[in-house]
């Protein structure tokens, strides 16, 4: 569907292979993401598009189809301009010699998306506060210099007032779950709340509490 440092071809060409395939099918899985190239743990990112025709090929099936499912594997955020013309995403980010078993369970329902973004995808490289800082003295690499409010904090934090693409925790799954016994008494331990799914099933759900102290100067 689309060309690599590794493969040379004609993006239009195999972008047009690629939606007559998707018209004769009756599910369309699209998988992208960024390169050996992009994420390397010697320098960082100078921003957040998918790599070559990856976003035109996304946005050409999705215009011929709407049994679509667009797998991204990554090892950190990537802008999708094609967000809300697909029907389902999934992050599988980098997961390894296993990566192929887990997606497939997944996409079949043999297996729940879990996960929760550990990170807030951003919806441009501009609000990211260590892009300013990207390059400096000609080095492939940003400056933190926003300290504790590195990741998710800088967008969390009171005065940001933009929308993100996905914000910190997100994720979607299968079932629908109520939430349960859930309540806070000082010195009363530590809180269990339960989330039951709503039809039975093997469903599980991870439960994300953020709290902070009316002593602490930094939000949480």
């Amino acid at each position: 569907g689309y060309e690599t440092a590794a493969r040379r071809g004609d993006a239009a060409a195999l972008i047009a292979n690629a939606v007559a395939l998707a018209k004769a099918a009756d599910r369309v899985v699209v998988f992208v993401g960024s390169t050996e190239a992009d994420d390397c743990e010697g320098y960082d990112r100078d921003g957040l598009d998918l790599p070559t025709a990856q976003d035109a090929l996304v946005d050409a099936i999705a215009r011929v189809t709407r049994d679509l499912v667009v797998v991204v594997q990554s090892g950190g955020p990537v802008a999708m301009p094609w967000v809300h013309d697909v029907p389902a995403i999934l992050q599988m980010h980098l997961a390894g010699e296993a990566g192929g078993a887990a997606c497939a369970d997944v996409l079949v329902g043999d297996a729940e998306p879990g996960g929760r973004l550990a990170e807030t995808y951003p919806l441009s490289v501009d609000v990211v506060p260590s892009a300013a800082s990207f390059g400096v003295d000609g080095a492939r690499q940003a400056v933190y210099a926003e300290k504790w409010r590195v990741g998710y904090r800088h967008f969390s934090a009171p005065g940001f007032g933009q929308d993100v693409l996905f914000p910190f925790g997100h994720g979607l799954s299968y079932a629908a779950f109520s939430y349960e016994d859930l309540s806070v008494e000082a010195g009363a331990g530590p809180l269990e709340p339960v989330a039951r799914p709503r039809r039975p099933s093997l469903r599980t759900r991870v439960v994300r509490l953020d709290g902070t102290s009316p002593r602490s100067c930094r939000s949480r």
